[in-house]
């Protein structure tokens, strides 16, 4: 199973549920599971995004963030990204230094804001 954990680190809850960024990534890969999350989201529900990666043989990690905001609620889902960095890839898009610091750890399995032309060569190449 491959899947995607959408997460947003954001200054207000977005009660948006179609995002343009997991709508064109579903068009390339349908089977894919998703699962969002955001830096409101509760301890468990932040366990079961972990779970679902454990889960996958392959996963893209999609942040959306926003400078300045702390994004203390995935710290642990960070360090099983990292600790278990060949299942998965982490795409940034937007500005947050303290992400930036904690995925530059991925290396060549970080991208930071790639345009739409970009996205689709990094999914083909890693996923």
């Amino acid at each position: 199973m491959k899947s995607l954990i959408y997460i947003q680190i954001i200054e207000k809850i977005n009660f948006t549920y179609n995002h343009h960024s997991i709508t064109e990534i579903k068009a390339l890969y349908p089977d894919l599971e998703v699962f969002d999350i955001d830096n409101f989201s509760e301890p468990s529900i932040i366990q079961h995004a972990i779970d679902l990666l454990s889960g996958s043989e392959k996963a893209l990690i999609f942040i959306e963030a926003t400078a300045n905001i702390n994004p203390n609620k995935i710290y642990l889902l960070a360090e099983h990204i990292i600790k278990h960095k060949e299942k998965y890839i982490v795409i940034l898009k937007g500005q947050n230094d303290l992400i930036q610091k904690i995925f530059r750890l991925l290396e060549k399995k970080f991208f930071n804001n790639p345009d739409t032309g970009n996205l689709q060569t990094i999914l083909q190449e890693h996923f």
